[in-house]
């Protein structure tokens, strides 16, 4: 049985759920995000609510374990974020919420930069893990300020998933011993070949996901990197780890 470590959940029907538990995907975690205009904290008050409540039944009721991060995603930060902080830990302290997430930066704005500190701070401090994410645009750059930032709070590093990782910033993220995320949506992301290939060629902790949305995603991406990574060669230690044991390991999940 898969893992898929990112998606977002209040994005997709009832039957994709379904169809994901009958291709294999037991296990998910669903990041909180700008799925509208994240105009104050309210409507992140009423994300969570709905993420918690709504998506966990939703997905339960066809045999998909559902997990929850929350967070400020960097695309979707509300001008009063200083009450997102106040009501966050208790949020993060319900059950099934396995990670702050989905935070990171898009631009590397100073408003993003302190946002997203402030947030890894509060995790660190919980003891839980975060889900980062990484922009399509100077995504190398934008990666290196993460880390650095990631040093600067000394947040532990295997505990924070850099996710959307791509070839242009994979050498970043390994090479400071951090878990990458491998998110597999084309065309606007990885594909599941070069997911499989990823993990055939180099070293490193990957942690695999379908990052569905509403944008153009793939409900099938976890089994389908790993039919791809089968047809590579990948050996069983590899595939299992990055389809379902590290993401396990890194979010403790049951």
């Amino acid at each position: 049985m898969f893992v898929d470590a990112h998606l977002h959940a209040d994005t997709r029907s009832y039957e994709d759920f379904a169809r994901m538990r009958l291709a294999g995907v037991d296990t998910a975690i669903t990041c909180a995000h700008d799925f509208v205009r994240m105009s104050t904290s309210h409507v992140y008050f009423d994300h969570y609510e709905r993420l918690l409540n709504k998506e966990v039944r939703r997905a339960g009721e066809n045999g998909l374990r559902l997990y929850v991060a929350l967070g400020i995603h960097p695309e979707g930060i509300p001008q009063d974020y200083e009450n997102v902080f106040d009501r966050l830990p208790q949020y993060l302290d319900k059950p099934r919420v396995v990670a702050v997430g989905e935070i990171g930066l898009e631009t590397a704005s100073e408003v993003e930069i302190t946002v997203f500190r402030k947030q890894l701070e509060l995790a660190r401090d919980l003891d839980l893990p975060a889900i980062i994410h990484t922009p399509r645009k100077k995504k190398r750059e934008v990666t290196q300020i993460i880390v650095d930032i990631l040093n600067e709070t000394r947040f532990p590093l295997n505990k924070a998933l850099i996710d959307h990782a791509s070839h242009e910033n994979l050498d970043i993220i390994v090479g400071n011993g951090i878990p990458a995320g491998l998110s597999i949506q084309p065309p606007s992301k990885l594909t599941a070949e070069e997911a499989a290939k990823i993990i055939l060629n180099k070293s490193g902790v990957f942690v695999l996901n379908s990052d569905c949305s509403s944008k153009q995603s793939d409900i099938y991406a976890v089994p389908r990197c790993f039919m791809e990574m089968e047809s590579l060669g990948v050996d069983e230690e590899s595939k299992w780890k990055s389809a379902r044991h590290n993401a396990i390991e890194i979010f403790n999940l049951e």
